[in-house]
């Protein structure tokens, strides 16, 4: 049996500093006790100088006092002061670094939020490229930014910034998106961690609205085939098989029916076709209709 290995010692942490009382709290002390002292030390001295019997040594003894202690005891009262000062003046520039960190993760998140709205409201997948190009742009201050995707689309923006003879000194920074394709932006300096983390964040959101302008692009085609099938097919059976087969294929169905209402509005099973086989509607006229097309076939009517 082999020991167990013993955990690792956490490395001690520095005791914590004690909280230094406000400037307000320190000027109020020195103004309510530095007097009274004043006056308790200076008569305590003047009783021992007074106690000296010569008058040379008493005048030596009140220029060391008045001309040492008191410039003393003034510095180091200012000092303390000063002191606190510096405290407040630091607490107040992290307060502004916070709050210029803060402004700027609002406005790449305002950014962000612009650009997935543009990506919604794109209607297709060449402006899809072009919108989300702009964005990363945009939001990330990009001095560049190119989009790929498979199929050899592409698609570009400018910054801003950006010379009509960019400088090779320019720093790449490429990130892969999901499903295929890569978002390669390049910057004036080091892109930063955050900003490499934000590029992904937004390569996820390309991914996304390249996937819906494809499902919009495909959906669009299945209505162009619908239509052509409906427009080209005299037969009602053959184009009843064409239409729900596109359809089918489509939204990947396995089985796919049509019904129609005759004259009495009445639904009949008119084509159906599953894995077993083709079922035309000539031997289901007097069948009981489904739930579902029972459900669609009353909705005009509401």
């Amino acid at each position: 049996m082999t020991d167990a290995p013993a955990p690792r010692s956490q490395p001690a942490r520095p005791p914590a500093a004690p909280p230094r009382a406000p400037l307000s709290d320190r000027v109020r002390l020195v103004r309510n006790l530095l007097p009274p002292l004043i006056v308790l030390v200076v008569g305590a001295v003047e009783l021992l100088i007074s106690l000296l019997g010569n008058v040379r040594h008493e005048l030596w003894a009140h220029l060391l006092f008045y001309g040492l202690l008191g410039p003393a005891v003034t510095y180091f009262s200012v000092e303390w002061i000063a002191e606190g000062t510096r405290a407040r003046e630091r607490a107040e520039l992290e307060l502004r670094d916070l709050y210029g960190q803060l402004s700027a993760s609002h406005g790449r998140l305002q950014g962000v939020q612009e650009l997935m709205r543009d990506l919604g409201s794109a209607p297709d997948l060449g402006a899809v490229l072009e919108v989300a190009a702009r964005g990363a742009v945009r939001v990330t201050g990009a001095t560049h930014a190119t989009l790929t995707v498979p199929g050899g689309l592409s698609g570009t923006a400018r910054g801003e910034t950006l010379l009509s003879a960019p400088s090779a000194a320019l720093h790449p920074l490429k990130v892969g998106i999901p499903g295929g394709g890569a978002l390669l932006l390049h910057f004036e300096t080091p892109p930063s961690a955050d900003t490499a983390e934000l590029a992904q964040a937004l390569a996820v959101e390309v991914a996304t609205g390249v996937e819906a302008a494809r499902q919009r692009t495909l959906d669009l085609m299945t209505l162009y085939s619908v239509d052509q099938s409906i427009r080209a097919e005299r037969n009602m059976r053959r184009l009843l098989s064409r239409v729900t087969g596109t359809m089918a294929g489509r939204v990947g169905a396995q089985a796919r029916a049509a019904y129609l209402s005759d004259e009495d509005g009445v639904l009949r099973l008119e084509y159906a076709q599953d894995r077993r086989g083709e079922v035309s509607g000539e031997g289901a006229h007097g069948g009981v209709t489904p739930p579902l097309p029972r459900r669609w076939r009353r909705r005009p009517g509401r």
